[in-house]
């Protein structure tokens, strides 16, 4: 079992939209030594660059030609006695879905369904890195 003392996984993630029909970017690279308050600014920055991107705080007044797509960039990494043990990894979920709807409308219901789905998006991933966790603390006990 993973000693949560010794052993844990640190772990960023960055909601955000595409209108229908386009594919969400895919997340940068991150630095290995990079503390993870940076790994955050790096996230949104990278999405900044991109076009014709919603973040979570402008989807309300967002264009109402398009329903959106929402995803979800993340960065993880797990940590032993406070020693970086793996580089941070990155990866994308997309078109992630609130029961059966995979689109929102740029309005408060939107923002509240496409916030439902991203929590549960948020919940499947850390129960995979807690998995990833107990095998990767077991390398190093």
């Amino acid at each position: 079992m993973a000693d949560q003392e010794r052993c844990r996984v640190e772990r960023r993630y960055l909601a955000f939209f595409t209108p229908w029909g386009e594919e969400a970017p895919t997340p940068p690279n991150i630095a290995a030594g990079m503390l993870a308050d940076m790994v955050q600014s790096v996230l949104t920055e990278a999405l900044g660059a991109e076009t014709g991107i919603v973040d979570m705080d402008h989807l309300i007044g967002a264009s109402m030609k398009h329903t959106y797509h929402v995803h979800l960039w993340y960065a993880y990494r797990f940590v032993h006695n406070h020693k970086f043990k793996t580089p941070w990894i990155t990866g994308v979920k997309e078109h992630l879905a609130d029961g059966m709807k995979d689109y929102f409308k740029p309005d408060v219901e939107g923002k509240k369904s496409a916030q439902s789905a991203v929590s549960k998006a948020k919940r499947d991933l850390l129960e995979k890195f807690k998995k990833e966790l107990k095998e990767e603390c077991e390398k190093h006990n």
